[in-house]
Parts: structure tokens; sequence; C-alpha cells
């Protein structure tokens, strides 16, 4: 036990011993873990749990043990070996992390894509239909106000849509 910083002196050979250092979110699903291969009359158990150290941090362990059992099929004595296994199960928490931020990400990307292709795209062609249209030889003010007017409210949706796409380039850099 000394990958968890206790002296020999602190062990005490007894499950309940065991049983106080198991993390209390964790303690119920590993003793049913137990429990079931007992009642199934298994002689092989292995779990993930954490399990509290001498200066009271959690390390993530693998448990294996080997259950013996008597003439009437009681489970009688557990054998085992407790693994180290906190860095692999810190750093696949942080890998699961990851992968769900970069699926934040992407869907993001999606969106601005979805954007850049419906959205400005309809500003940017009434824009262009706008300008073939507007005509200053002929000098014809209503129409060219008109236009104008048109080319002021293509410009703002065009502009709106552009701060919608740097809000999400800046949610997706938080």
């Amino acid at each position: 036990m000394s990958m968890f910083g206790f002296k020999e002196e602190d062990i005490i050979e007894h499950v309940d011993w065991w049983k106080i250092n198991v993390h209390p979110e964790d303690i119920t699903e590993v003793m049913a873990s137990y429990e079931d291969k007992v009642r199934n009359k298994d002689i092989h158990w292995n779990t993930a749990y954490r399990f509290r150290c001498a200066d009271g941090s959690y390390k993530y362990v693998l448990d294996r043990a080997h259950i013996l059992y008597n003439e009437q099929g009681e489970a009688v004595r557990v054998i085992g070996a407790i693994q180290d296994v906190d860095d692999a199960m810190r750093h696949q928490k942080e890998r699961r992390q990851f992968i769900s931020r970069l699926q934040e990400q992407n869907e993001m990307l999606k969106e601005i894509a979805r954007i850049n292709s419906h959205e400005i795209r309809r500003p940017v062609s009434n824009i262009l239909g706008i300008m073939a249209m507007l005509d200053l030889e002929k000098n014809e003010p209503a129409l060219n106000a008109q236009l104008c007017a048109l080319l002021r409210q293509s410009t703002a949706e065009l502009d709106a849509t552009l701060f919608r796409i740097r809000d999400k380039l800046q949610q997706m850099r938080e």
C-alpha cells in the first residue's frame, strides 16, 4: 500500500478498512459488482474505482481479485492486487473532454458554414442586383432612391450576418 502512502502499521487486513477507503461515490457500485460475482460463484473479480490515499486524496485503481469459497459455497477469502491506474484514467477523462470540445467546435463551424452559404449569399445577391439596376446616367431620382434604400437594407443585413459569424468564432475561442 506504499503507492497510497499508508504505513504498514496503518493497514488493517480487514474488509472494513478497505471499504472505508473506497470513494463514497464508488462504494455502492463496487460492492454490487463484488456481491454479483459471489452470488454467481465466480472466482475472478475486477473493477475500477477511486481509493483514498493516506493524505486524503483519491487515486483511480484497478482491483483484480480471486475469490475463495468453502465447501458450502460461501466466499471466505479474497486474494487480490490493486493497480494504480490514476494517470490513465485522468488522461482518458481529459481525452473525452477534448473530444467533446472538438464536437462542439465542429457544430459551431457547421453553423458558420450554413450562415456563409445561405445568409451571406442573399444580401450579396441583392446588392449585385441593385448595382446592376442602378443607372446614375439616366438620372431617375425616384428609382435610384428606392435602389439606395434597398442597398442600405442589404448591407445592414450583411453587416449583421458578419457580426453573427464573428460572435460564433469568439465562442469557439473561449
